[in-house]
């Protein structure tokens, strides 16, 4: 089949119909495979718009495969998986209209990888998704023992935004705030080695705001006695554990860190609001 022949296909069902058809009725009623569509457009968006019509979202109702395919193709683009905030800046959709799909956005990569398997035109998507994904739809959940909504990640999405909306003549906060958007990725897809060093770089990066030359100064010199004491927890504990996996040689028998070996993060969150304290 050629690409004229699919795009009079959709022609022709949109003038059937009435107005612009769903990927699902296009495959329904005309019978061409999704293999045979991608062939020659990167989405179903895209046919649409070759065929000379326009998804509009308000009129039709979206299928999850909708949301899917252009969350897919911001991965196949930007080569990575997006937060909740990069896909909004850059992908078609809300993350409201994700959430009333699907619910939690920590489990889009598994309804992808469960969409897309089997699809060939989706492989390079699907090489890029840490098989671990896999166990997001199968893990049980101890709901008392979960500190942290998936959704905001390791440093809580109020205080993210707090940072982001920061301009300072002193400090830029740009690299700080790129540590913690990699940490909140790292942490909801299990990287726990990555955790620990990401917030052992954030303690080393952030001394000059509090007028001292390295985190100890931080933590035994400024601030209120609790403040220091939340200072020195991530001071001598976290330090140790990141230090310990960072310069460990291989052994004979490991023990992989967990969630709650590297959970620091009421005492980092304690940190980034003096920070916006002092900055904003």
């Amino acid at each position: 089949m050629e690409k004229v022949e699919i795009l009079d296909s959709i022609r022709n069902l949109a003038n059937t119909i009435g107005r612009t058809p769903t990927r699902n009725e296009f495959r329904e009623k005309t019978k061409i495979t999704e293999h045979t569509l991608f062939k020659y457009f990167p989405s179903w968006r895209e046919a649409l718009r070759a065929a000379g019509l326009e998804s509009n979202s308000t009129n039709v109702k979206l299928d999850d495969e909708d949301l899917l395919i252009d969350w897919g193709i911001f991965v196949r683009e930007n080569r990575q998986i997006p937060t909740r905030y990069q896909y909004e800046r850059k992908g078609k959709y809300s993350y409201s209209t994700f959430q009333n799909h699907f619910g939690k956005w920590a489990v889009i990569p598994t309804k992808f990888r469960e969409f897309a398997q089997g699809k060939p035109e989706w492989e390079d998507v699907l090489s890029i998704l840490p098989l671990t994904v896999l166990s997001h739809s199968i893990e049980p959940v101890n709901k008392q023992k979960k500190i942290h909504n998936p959704d905001t990640g390791y440093v809580d999405l109020s205080r993210l935004n707090e940072l982001r909306g920061i301009k300072n003549k002193d400090f830029d906060l740009a690299k700080l705030i790129k540590f913690c958007e990699e940490l909140n990725e790292c942490y909801q897809n299990n990287y726990y080695f990555a955790v620990a060093m990401l917030v052992r770089a954030i303690v080393d990066h952030v001394p000059p705001i509090f007028k001292c030359k390295n985190f100890s100064e931080v933590s035994t010199n400024y601030g209120t006695k609790s403040f220091r004491e939340n200072m020195q927890h991530l001071q001598n504990s976290l330090r140790k554990i990141a230090d310990g996996h960072l310069h460990t040689q291989i052994r004979s028998k490991e023990v992989l860190p967990n969630k709650t070996q590297i959970n620091f993060s009421n005492d980092l969150d304690i940190l980034l609001s003096e920070i916006v304290r002092l900055l904003k």
